[in-house]
C-alpha cells in the first residue's frame, strides 16, 4: 500500500494554509509592544501620521534596523492605492503577508530535509514543522523576532538542498539570505556566526565560498544602512548603536534582568510538557551528533543570550521553527534505546504531546496576540463603526495605550471617547456615561470578584458584549498558566 506523502498532497496544504490565514485573522494586536511601536508606528510616521516625539526613545536613539518599517511603510503605501485604510485590515495585511511568506519558507525547509529525515517519520516531521503549537502563533507576526527567524530557516533550507547535492553551489544567494535574517534583527547575527563556522569546519565549503558568503552579507547590511538612512532622515550605522546603548551602555538591562540559565527554563517551561521534549532533544543531539549545523548555529545564540542579562521568552523565536526537525532528529538517533521499545511509554508520551499539542493550537486560534488588549480595541472598531462611544474604563486598563511616549497613534479613533474610573463600585460608573453616545465599559475578571459585582452591573443595564480571552482558552490557561487570566478584558455595552 502506498504511503500518504503529505507534503504533495493539495489538500493538506491548502488545509494547513487556511489555518495559518485563521490564525492571522483572529491574532489581531501584537505579542510584544516592540512589535507595533518600534516597527508600525515608525511607518506611521514616516506616512506623516505622527510626530518624532510620539514614537518610542529607540527612533531618536537610531538603534532600531530600517528594513522592516521599509517594508511596513511599502505595504501601507500600496493599501492606501487599494482604497484599504482601516488600519486593522491594514494590520491584518502584514500578519497574512508574515503566514504566507512562512509557509513557503518551511515548505522549502521540509522539503530540503528529505534526506536526513527517514521515511517513516516523515509525515510526522511535516505535520510538526507547520503545526507544533505555538509556531502558527509565531509565524504569522510582523516581528522582527519572526521574520528573522524566517529568513533564517530559508538560508538553512538553501543549505540542505545544495549540500545533498554534494555541495553549497550558489553561496551568494546564501550570504543574502543570512543578511536578511540579520536585518530583521541584529541578535541573529549569533545564529550567522555559528552558521558560517560550521561551513568552514565541518562542510569544509573553502573558504573562496565562505568570502563570498561573507561578501554577500557585508551587501546586505550596506544596504541596511541606506535604509536606515531613508527611516532616520539621518546617516545612522543602527547595528553599532543597537551594540553600543544596549550592550555597552547596558539600556536593555533597565527592562529587567534574569539569571544566566533562564533562557534554558524558558525552553522547558513555555511549550508546556512539551517543553521537556524539546530540552531533552537539544541534549541527545549534542551529545550524538555534535557536528550538527543545527547545533553549531544555535549554540552561540543560547550562549550569549545566556549571558546578557536582559532575557525575553520572544528572544527564542528566530530558532521557534528549528525545533520540529530537533526534536524528529533526536528521535531517530534514540528510537532503538530499550525505553523507547516499551509501547506503554511510547504511547502514553505521544498522547501526552498529542494533548498538549492540540490544546496549545486552540489556546493560540482563539484569541488575540499578546495580553490581546488590540482584540477589544478591534472589536468597538468593528461592531460600532460610524457611532460615538464613550469608554468607561478602569484606571491602568485602556486598551488603547495609556503611555505619554510612545504614543499609539495607529490605532486611534475620533469616534471613541476615554472616560477613565476607578471602580465601578463608585457612583462615577452612572454618573459618567454620556447621553447620545454608545457607552460601553472595560474592566478585567479581576473586578468580577464574586455574583454581587456580576448583579451592580446587571442593576445598571450593563451588558457583557465581548471578552479578549474566550472561556476555552481560559480554562486551557488555567492548566498551562493561570496568570494569562489575569488579562483577559471585558467590554459591556450599557442599555438604555
Amino acid at each position: 500500500m502506498r504511503t500518504l506523502q503529505l507534503e504533495k498532497s493539495y489538500w493538506f496544504l491548502i488545509l494547513i494554509s487556511a489555518f495559518y490565514f485563521f490564525v492571522a485573522w483572529n491574532s489581531s494586536g501584537y505579542n510584544n509592544a516592540d512589535e507595533h511601536f518600534q516597527i508600525i508606528e515608525f511607518a506611521n510616521y514616516k506616512l506623516g501620521h505622527s510626530t518624532i516625539n510620539d514614537l518610542a526613545w529607540e527612533y531618536k536613539a537610531r538603534v532600531r534596523p530600517g528594513l522592516q518599517p521599509a517594508l511596513c511603510y511599502l505595504v501601507f503605501n500600496s493599501a492606501y492605492l487599494l482604497g484599504i485604510s482601516d488600519k486593522y485590515n491594514m494590520a491584518l495585511i502584514l500578519r497574512f503577508m508574515s503566514a504566507l511568506v512562512s509557509l513557503v519558507v518551511i515548505y522549502w525547509f521540509v522539503i530540503g530535509a528529505r534526506p536526513v529525515i527517514a521515511k517513516r517519520n516523515f509525515n510526522y516531521f511535516v505535520v510538526l514543522s507547520f503545526l507544533l503549537w505555538f509556531l502558527p502563533y509565531i509565524n504569522v507576526r510582523f516581528s522582527s523576532e519572526s521574520w528573522s527567524g524566517t529568513l533564517f530557516m530559508a538560508s538553512l533550507a538553501a543549505i540542505q538542498s545544495q549540500y545533498h547535492k554534494g555541495a553549497i553551489k550558489k553561496p551568494f544567494i546564501l550570504g543574502i539570505l543570512l543578511g536578511a535574517s540579520i536585518l530583521f534583527r541584529y541578535q541573529s547575527s549569533l545564529l550567522v556566526m555559528g552558521t558560517i563556522l560550521w561551513l568552514l569546519f565541518v562542510d569544509k565549503a573553502g573558504l573562496k565560498k565562505i568570502s563570498i558568503i561573507t561578501s554577500s552579507i557585508i551587501t546586505m547590511l550596506l544596504l541596511g544602512f541606506f535604509i536606515d538612512r531613508w527611516l532616520y532622515d539621518a546617516n545612522a550605522f543602527s547595528l553599532y548603536n543597537y551594540f553600543y546603548v544596549n550592550i555597552v551602555k547596558g539600556v536593555a538591562s533597565n527592562y529587567g534582568t534574569s539569571p544566566w540559565y533562564e533562557i534554558m527554563w524558558y525552553i522547558i517551561i513555555s511549550p508546556g510538557i512539551i517543553g521537556i521534549y524539546i530540552f531533552s532533544a537539544i541534549i541527545i543531539l549534542l551529545i550524538i551528533e555534535p557536528k550538527s549545523i543545527l547545533l553549531w548555529a544555535i549554540a552561540p545564540f543560547l550562549i550569549v543570550h545566556s549571558i546578557i542579562p536582559h532575557k525575553e521568552l520572544r528572544f527564542l523565536f528566530p530558532i521557534a521553527n528549528l525545533v520540529p526537525f530537533i526534536l524528529i532528529l533526536a528521535y531517530q538517533k534514540t528510537r532503538h534505546l530499550r525505553l523507547l521499545k516499551i509501547r506503554l511509554f511510547k504511547y502514553a508520551a505521544s498522547a501526552i504531546f498529542l494533548v498538549v499539542n492540540t490544546a496549545g493550537l486552540v489556546a493560540i486560534t482563539c484569541k488575540g496576540a499578546g495580553k490581546a488588549d488590540i482584540s477589544v480595541t478591534q472589536y468597538i472598531h468593528r461592531h460600532y463603526s460610524g457611532q460615538k462611544v464613550n469608554v468607561l474604563c478602569i484606571d491602568g486598563l485602556n486598551p488603547y495605550w495609556d503611555y505619554v511616549n510612545p504614543r499609539s497613534y495607529f490605532y486611534n479613533s475620533n469616534e471613541v471617547e476615554l472616560t477613565f474610573i476607578t471602580t465601578i463600585w463608585q457612583n462615577e460608573l452612572v454618573n459618567k456615561r454620556k447621553k447620545g453616545l454608545v457607552n460601553l465599559l472595560i474592566i478585567s475578571d479581576n473586578e468580577i470578584a464574586g455574583q454581587r459585582s456580576a448583579q451592580l452591573l446587571e442593576e445598571n443595564n450593563f451588558v457583557k458584549v465581548f471578552q479578549s480571552i474566550p472561556d476555552v482558552v481560559k480554562a486551557i490557561n488555567n492548566f498551562y498558566d493561570p496568570s494569562l487570566n489575569d488579562y483577559n478584558l471585558i467590554v459591556y455595552e450599557y442599555g438604555d
